[in-house]
Formats: C-alpha cells, structure tokens, sequence
C-alpha cells in the first residue's frame, strides 16, 4: 500500500527593491474568431485516407507502389541525382534545324526530350529536362567552339518550348492539337477492316482500346469509362456508351490562332483578326465533336458485346414464353369447373331476358290484344301464362288540335325528313313510356334490364331529328365586295394587271441553293454591307480588305482592289448603269472604281459622322451633309429615279431625305422630309419598292425583328410583320407582288412574304451556318445571292421571270431601252 505524505512549500518572500508594476491605460482588445485553414503534408494525407476510406497501413502501402511504379518508369540518374530519367533522348538533326519565329510548328516535347512521356509529364521533369537542354545547348557553352552555327536559335527553341509546358493555360491549348496525336487520329479501323477482319472480337477491343484511351484524356469528367472485355455486363457497356454519346471535351483550338500583326496598333485590325480566329475555333470545334461522334457510331455499330446483350435477351424471352406455356396447361380442374359454371350462369341470365323482351314485343302484336281482350271480357287469366306476367295498358287516341292559317302563311310539311309516309302525330313507339309497360307497376331492376337488352334509354327518344340549318346569306352586295377584295388577301403569283386580276396559283420554292461559291475572309458584321449586284450582272464581294468581282456570264473572279493596310472595306454599291463601283472603308475613305476597266478613278477622303454628298467631278467634293441620325448609319439606299434617299441608323430611326436640292454649296445641311422612330433596334435593312416607288421597306435589328412598309408620299405606317430573328437585309421582287428578308439569330433564315397580306410564303432556316448578314438581287430579278459569317456566297432562285409576248417584245425593241435579254443575266 503506498504512502502518502504531505509537504508544505513555502514560497521566498519578495525582493525589498521590486514593485507592483503600473496599471496600463489600454484595455484589452475584444475577442476576434478567426478561421483556420488546415495545410501541410500531414492534412493532404489525412485527406486522403479519408476520401478513399483507408487506414494508415493502407496508405503508407500504397504511397510505396506508387514510389516504385516511378521509379521503374522513369529510372534514377547515374550521378546519384534523382533526375527521373528525362531529357536523355537523342536529339535529330531536323531539331538543330528548327526556326524560333515558326515556334507555334515546333513540337515542344520533342524538343526538351520528353517524347516518351508528352501529356503525362509532371511539372518537375519539365523543369529537369529544361535544365539539361539549356546546360548543353546554352551559347556561353558554345563560345569559341567549332559547332552548329544555328545553336542559339535551337536554344531559343528551347526556351519557348520551356515557357509554353510550363505555363497550364498554354499547355491545355499545346496538349489540344499535339503533333504526335493528330497524326494518330486517322489510325481507325475502317468499316471493311471490321467486317473482314478474321476474329471480329479481337480485331475489334486491339482496335478500338487504344483509340478511346487517347480521346480519354480531353474529357473534362475523371475517371473516363475505358472499352473494357467482352463479358462486360448490359449495364456496363450501356454506361460506357452513354458516357461517350454525352462526351463533355476541354479540347481548344487558340494555339493555332493567327497572330495579330506586329506593332499594329489599329483596334480595327485587332477585332477582325479575332473575329477570325473565334470563327475558326468553332469550325475546328465543331469537326472535332463530329469525328469523335462518327468513331464513337462505328465501335456501337460493330461491337461484339450488344450483339451477345440482343442474344441473351431474345433467348431470355423465349424461357419465359415457355415457361408461361407451361404454366398455363397445368391449371386445376376445380378452376376449370368453376369457370364453366360461371359461363352456365351467365347464359341462363340472357335466355331469361331475351324471354321477357320476346313478351313485351308479343304483347303489342294483334293476336295478343284479341286474345287478352277476350280474358278481359271473361274475366278469365290463365295461371302461369304469358299474360299474368305483364302489364297491359291502353292508350286513348287523342286527335291533334288544327290550327288555322291564314293565306298568307304557307303550310309548312311537317312530315318526317327521312320517313315521309310516317305520320308524326302517331308516333306509339318512339320511347319507352309509350310501350306496353307500366313503369309505376313495373320493377325499377325490370326497367332497367329491359332497358339494357333494347339499348335505348329510358324516356328518351330513340331517334332525334332536327330542323335543317339555315341557308347561307345570299345578300348581292356583300357577296360583290368579297369578289372585289380578294385579290388584296390572296397570295398573288403575279402582279396584277390594269383589269385588277392577280394569279393565285401555288409554286414551290427550291429551299437549296442553286450555287455556292466560297468566300474566305467575309466578316462577320452586322453593321458591314459588302455584297452587291451591279446591271452589267457582275457581283461584287468585299472579303476584309480585298474587293472582288464575279462575272456571272463566265464565272471569272477578279480582284479589284486593296484597301490600305490596317483598314478593311465596309460597303459598296454599284452606280444605277453598273458602269462604276463605290467602296467604303473603315477609316471613311471612299473610293470610285472603273468596273469595266478595274481601274480607280478617285479616292474621296475625311468622311467621319453622318451622311456626306460627293460631287465626284470637283476636287473638293463635299457639297452637303445629312445630319438625321445621332448614331452610326447602318442603311442608306437611293430611290431608283433619284428623287429621294432613305437611311437607317443605330439610333433606331429612318429617315427619308429629298434629294432634289438642286445646286448645293459646300457646307450645305439639309434635314430630313419623314423621320420614323418605330423601330426599337437599330435599322439596317432599307429597300425601294421597284414597281410602286412611294413604298419603302425597313427592317429592325434583334430587339425589334419587325418589318415596316412606309408610304413615302403620305409618310403613313401601311403594314407591320413581326419576325423571329433580327432583319439583316430585304429585296422587292421586280416580277411579284412579293419581297425577301434575311435574318440573323437563331433562325439563320431567307424568309419570302407576300404584299400586301404579309403572309409568309415560304421560310429556309438555317440557309447558312452563321447570320446571313448581306444580300444582292440579280438585274433580272429572279436570282438572290446571300452572304453570311460562314465564308460562303449563296444563289436562290426565288422567282421566275416572267415570259414576254412577241408584240411586247418588238416594242420594246423598237423603243431603245436598252435592257439585257435573260438568258445573259442568268447564272450558267
């Protein structure tokens, strides 16, 4: 047993000399909650095991395997430095031959020595074989040595493969369009290759394993679901598909964007090029997902594991069918028993209705009323027979009450519609209450199973007939205003003649292009108006800063001209006769070009805001200036007499302006004659009726997508139509009383509509891959050419032209107008 004992301490007394401190004027700050963020070596392993659910044995074996797994994988250095065996690879001689400036062709691994390892290399092997390239390959080692001349720019090589893998950004977008991988995405087995193949199994997970292991590394979902045996589960090869159908891909494209020009300053020049290179990542993006799609459909069309899912199903099925078969020809006899007796039941119960229907009928023949009159009058009944069982009553005939008529009123027929020898007022049998049953006397279960077995309601009519309808208005004068007014609300075919007849006749618009022709370099700019179709049946096309000509006659392409550096071209138009070109740019220049001559003749210069006039013939070629709009000008179209011009702007207006101003100064303004401010987004679809000068056409832009018909005399709102998508361009077809709109987001659309129903005649969708932005109508007025983001000119025949009769047509002759047969102006 221990003891206990007690010690007393006595503490020393204090010091004479030492005093209380002073008492301190600060108090004490308040208490603060702070949190605290765990970190270190010992929390990630905590984490760790706690995210797998392991103990600490378990995790301090498997940090061992996964030490020896790198160490067998990637060796140790001879010098005892742990250098993870990286940036030992023999160099070729096409690497010494590298240029820096071609930097973005140069493949970055093979350049450090890290071919072997490429995506999987970690950041510290990075590092280590930078170090060995640069301790080889530095110029201060190569000073005053016989060597390679082209060793300084192999070492700039290298620097930039070391900037590029170490940053993650870049090396995402590096790791997207590896070299060694692209050349490795056509090594997929063909269709002939599966079907030929002498062991489809094999040939087919040798095949495809190692095709899905590649792409498995672009999925931004971990772990991906690899191809996996033959005898995977239904569950297992439906996941791995479905994981594929829905693939989720960081795969980019911006390592293979052009570079902006170097020392460019020009904000224009910078937003087309990256307009460019956007427009190319999607194209690029959106073939990706379509090959791996195609890949994907082959593997599902040939794999070996749904054919065994169907056959294991299919005989699963025909197990239970015979089981069931089976089954069923054991049953009892007890259930059989009691299912014939039921059947028994049931047909004694209809024998004994049809018996009590057979009654009542026989009841209302002539012999039964003779023979229950004459028991009647005995005052005999025979027991059990059919009379003791049924209810006889009488019905007193009542005869009908006769109006008179007077002469004026004729006498209706009121016979029946249907039965004309039937005569209405002695209808007996025509419900039940006028049968021979009492329904007082009578059960109400009798009723109701007589009821049943007859199929006709209860006090109801068996057969209803009604009165025919009333005849249609045939009032002269509304019928003649309907006639009158038709042709404004029918969807014309033609226009109408002097006689107010128009062809209502349906056709059919073909929703393919007739022609494509590729416009690389087009921008994609809603306020840009770049196409145009002069009356010689040239077509002018502006891709960035080239102006282009088609002839359509022969198909030639010429290039006009250039705008200068750092600008790009805006708009263009021909002049009415075809003869000039007028082209814009973005700096606000304006060039005047000779068509048939390709020559230019005069640049205009200093256009900044509004609307200029130029007087082409004169030095100082400004004569007046529009000022309407407060916005940039997105349309500007001239009448085709000249007499007036109508503009749109972003800030949602449109003005129309008088052009006959007759001599104007410099300086000169001028307001508009109608502004119109109806439209809520900005206005660059403008269009001059061609066949009724006074109307005018303008189109908003996405937040408005309606379209106006103006009357340009009166200045009045004539119709609306209301668009689902934003109008980028509109055309009057010079033959039908019809016009065409183009149309950005999301529909992609060239919509035609009828005047002046506005009814919609026919609607392509999606006629490009991106807003169809620009359009042109051809001088014979039958073909539309569109233009779009998509770098692609497409021609829809819209409409037909119309034949000319010979009388007309010698009288045009004879009159010198000049005009173009068709069959030049047609495309070949």
């Amino acid at each position: 047993m221990a003891n206990v004992r007690e010690l007393s301490v006595v503490p020393p007394p204090l010091p004479a000399s030492w005093t209380p401190p002073a008492a301190s004027g600060k108090s004490i700050s308040p208490l603060v909650t702070r949190r605290l963020i765990p970190a270190g070596p010992a929390y990630l392993a905590h984490v760790k095991r706690a995210v797998h659910n392991l103990t600490f044995e378990e995790h301090d074996k498997h940090a061992e395997e996964e030490r020896k797994r790198l160490e067998a994988m990637n060796g140790t250095g001879v010098d005892g430095e742990d250098d993870l065996g990286v940036g030992d690879e023999p160099e070729d001689e096409e690497l010494s031959l590298l240029d820096p400036k071609e930097w973005k062709k140069q493949d970055h691994y093979q350049v450090l020595g890290l071919s072997h390892l490429r995506y999987k290399a970690t950041g510290d092997q990075i590092k280590i074989a930078h170090r060995k390239k640069v301790l080889k390959h530095h110029p201060d080692k190569k000073a005053g040595l016989a060597g390679d001349s082209n060793d300084d720019a192999f070492f700039k090589c290298i620097q930039k493969a070391h900037d590029v893998l170490t940053n993650p950004e870049r090396r995402r977008q590096f790791d997207s369009v590896d070299p060694y991988y692209e050349l490795l995405e056509a090594d997929v087995p063909a269709e002939k290759q599966l079907k030929s193949a002498k062991n489809p199994q094999k040939f087919f997970f040798d095949s495809f394993a190692p095709v899905f292991e590649r792409e498995a590394r672009f999925s931004r979902k971990q772990p991906v679901p690899m191809l996996g045996g033959f005898e995977d589960t239904k569950e297992t090869v439906h996941a791995f598909y479905d994981f594929w159908y829905n693939f989720d891909s960081w795969r980019s494209f911006e390592y293979l964007d052009k570079e902006i020009n170097e020392g460019s300053d020009n904000r224009d020049d910078k937003r087309y090029t990256e307009k460019k290179n956007k427009s190319e990542r999607a194209r690029r993006k959106k073939e990706d997902i379509a090959r791996l799609r195609s890949i994907v459909d082959l593997a599902l069309a040939y794999d070996p594991r749904i054919k065994r899912i169907k056959e294991e199903e299919k005989a699963a099925r025909e197990a239970k069918k015979k089981s069931k078969g089976g089954a069923q020809n054991g049953v009892d006899a007890k259930q059989k028993a009691e299912e014939e007796k039921k059947k028994a039941e049931e047909a004694a119960m209809r024998q004994e209705e049809e018996e009590k229907v057979r009654y009542v009928i026989w009841c209302h023949t002539p012999l039964a009323e003779v023979l229950l009159q004459r028991q009647a009058s005995s005052g005999v009944i025979r027991k059990g027979g059919v009379e003791s069982r049924i209810d006889v009553i009488t019905r007193d005939y009542v005869p009908p009450r006769t109006q008179k008529r007077s002469r004026s009123q004729p006498n209706r027929d009121t016979r029946d519609r249907f039965i004309t020898a039937r005569d209405m007022t002695e209808e007996v049998t025509a419900t039940l209450d006028m049968m021979s049953l009492n329904p007082q006397s009578a059960s109400p279960g009798h009723t109701a199973r007589l009821a049943a077995a007859t199929g006709v309601p209860i006090n109801r009519r068996v057969l209803a007939y009604h009165e025919p309808p009333p005849p249609s208005s045939s009032d002269p004068l509304l019928a003649q205003a309907r006639e009158l007014v038709r042709p404004l609300y029918a969807r014309p075919g033609a226009l109408p003649t002097s006689t107010s007849s128009s062809t209502g006749k349906s056709r059919k618009i073909s929703t393919t292009p007739e022609r494509v022709l590729d416009a690389p370099g087009m921008l994609d700019d809603f306020y840009l108006n770049i196409v145009a179709w002069g009356a010689q049946n040239v077509l002018a096309v502006a891709l960035a800063e080239n102006t282009y000509l088609w002839r359509a006659e022969s198909g030639d392409v010429v290039q006009l001209g250039e705008m200068p550096e750092g600008t790009y071209a805006s708009a263009l138009d021909f002049s009415m006769d075809g003869q000039y070109l007028g082209v814009g740019s973005g700096s606000g220049a304006v060039e005047l070009w000779d068509v048939e001559t390709q020559t230019k003749l005069r640049t205009m210069t200093g256009h900044s805001t509004h609307i200029w006039h130029h007087d082409v013939r004169v030095a100082r070629h400004k004569v007046g200036e529009l000022t309407g709009h407060v916005g940039e000008v997105c349309g500007l179209k001239w009448r085709s007499d000249g007499e007036l011009l109508a503009s749109g702007g972003n800030d949602n207006v449109v003005n129309i302006w008088d052009g006959r101003i007759g001599d104007v100064a410099p300086g000169t303004r001028a307001g508009a004659r109608w502004t119109k401010r109806n439209h809520t987004a900005a206005v660059k679809a403008i269009a001059w009726c061609p066949w009724q000068p006074s109307l005018l056409a303008s189109g908003g832009g996405t937040s408005d997508a309606t379209i106006h018909i103006w009357n340009t005399t009166t200045g009045a709102r004539l119709h609306s139509v209301v668009t689902p998508s934003q109008v980028t361009s509109l055309q009057w077809s010079p033959h039908k009383k019809e016009f065409l709109s183009t149309h950005g987001y999301p529909t992609n659309a060239v919509m035609v509509h009828a005047y002046p129903s506005m009814e919609k005649v026919v609607e392509i969708r999606d006629a490009h891959d991106s807003r169809v932005l620009y359009s042109a109508i051809s001088p014979n007025g039958d073909v539309v050419c569109t233009g779009a983001g998509d770098e692609n000119l497409k021609f829809w025949r819209v409409w037909e032209v119309p034949k000319v009769k010979k009388g007309k047509e010698k009288e045009g002759s004879r009159s010198g107008t000049g005009s173009t047969s068709s069959g030049i102006l047609s495309i070949r």
